[in-house]
């Protein structure tokens, strides 16, 4: 009775045992019949290794060949006695490659795959790994460059993640779909967007800091430096009387691209219309400049409020009396002819007189004299 048990015993675990011992002891024609098994170079029936397979036709063991081999590194699995081409095993794709469900294929242009999964085939009949695409979209560093002559501002940075859209930092975990940057400061500027070239007015990004032109976050394929493009802003001078309320004159001019300065041809006017015995000595801004009550000559610029745009500049001007050897019209100051002088006060060039003062001499110099005291010739108009 004891016998019987243990043979039972045996046949039991014979029958529950994994690949490891199932051809040892088997004959040549067993060995031959049953597959997983094949015989060595001695005739001695073996297990196939973890790498090998043999159906119930073949002798011996054949590699497997089921096993990925480009693009990834993979091993084959643990498992042995393979009964056909489908040994298993474990791996992972490169960097830059994702499983498509039967290969690792490269991840399209403008992706990229850094976290590999790890893929496991149990062999035989079971499934492959089910495709994961691992890649995603490369992320670029868009610089937004203001493109003014001022260094009140620096460039603005943002970032596109290809394929999803725009954040303010590499690290962001949500991206919008547009920019959404503009310069904060416009210094007496229209801003019109953003564009490739410094001179460039195609626009790649709006005043409003959204993409246009038929732009995506797909068009940005590298680091990419874009610049602000700029029209010049209207703006009206008006001068007045030195008593600061008649008007004298209006002016309208408007402030040049790339320029924190209203130039564009726009100069200070000269004083408009007659002042007797006086000239314009200077134009004060009351209104409007960078600083308030600053001096200004003709011909000069406007230094206008970088700030903030007013809805005028006013001037204001400031007279001066007529000195001695000036005549003063139209509000300016024109000197008397050579060798004459003035009264201070003087209106127009027929108040220019000489007197004693002046000596008249032939050409050779040596013969000279001058007028007698109390004796003044006029400049006559």
């Amino acid at each position: 009775m004891r016998v019987n048990i243990i043979i039972i015993a045996l046949i039991f675990l014979t029958s529950h045992n994994t690949w490891a011992a199932s051809c040892d002891g088997l004959s040549l024609e067993s060995c031959r019949a049953t597959a997983g098994c094949g015989t060595d170079e001695s005739g001695v029936c073996k297990n196939c290794s973890n790498s090998q397979y043999s159906d119930a036709t073949m002798e011996k063991c054949t590699n497997c060949t089921n096993k990925p081999t480009e693009n990834g590194t993979f091993n084959w699995g643990t498992k042995t006695n393979n009964e056909s081409n489908s040994c298993s095993w474990t791996g992972k794709c490169n960097a830059n490659f994702y499983w498509d469900g039967r290969q690792c294929k490269s991840c399209d242009q403008n992706y990229h795959s850094s976290q590999q999964q790890q893929l496991t085939f149990n062999g035989g009949t079971s499934s492959l790994p089910s495709a994961n695409n691992t890649c995603t979209g490369n992320i670029y560093t868009i610089t937004l460059e203001k493109n003014l002559t001022n260094i009140w501002e620096k460039a603005k940075t943002v970032f596109v993640k290809y394929g999803s859209g725009f954040a303010d930092s590499k690290d962001a975990t949500s991206w919008r779909p547009n920019p959404n940057l503009t310069p904060s400061i416009k210094w007496w500027q229209t801003f019109n967007g953003y564009s490739a070239g410094e001179k460039d007015r195609y626009l790649w990004i709006n005043a409003k800091g959204e993409l246009t032109n038929g732009k995506t976050n797909t068009s940005f394929t590298d680091d990419t430096k874009l610049y602000g493009q700029w029209n010049g802003v209207d703006f009206t001078v008006i001068y007045y009387a030195s008593d600061g309320i008649t008007e004298n004159q209006r002016q309208s001019c408007t402030t040049a691209p790339d320029s924190e300065t209203a130039t564009s041809g726009c100069k200070v006017l000269d004083y408009n219309g007659n002042i007797d015995g006086q000239y314009l000595d200077y134009w004060k801004c009351t209104s409007g400049c960078e600083e308030k009550n600053v001096k200004l000559s003709p011909n000069d610029t406007f230094p206008i409020n970088s700030s903030a745009k007013p809805d005028s500049i006013k001037l204001v001007a400031v007279m001066a009396p007529c000195p001695n050897g000036y005549y003063c019209a139209a509000g300016s100051k024109n000197p008397c002819p050579m060798g004459s002088t003035s009264n201070s006060g003087a209106k127009e060039i027929s108040e220019c007189y000489i007197n004693n003062n002046t000596q008249f001499c032939d050409d050779s110099g040596n013969s000279c004299f001058n007028l007698p005291t109390g004796i003044k010739l006029y400049y006559k108009q």
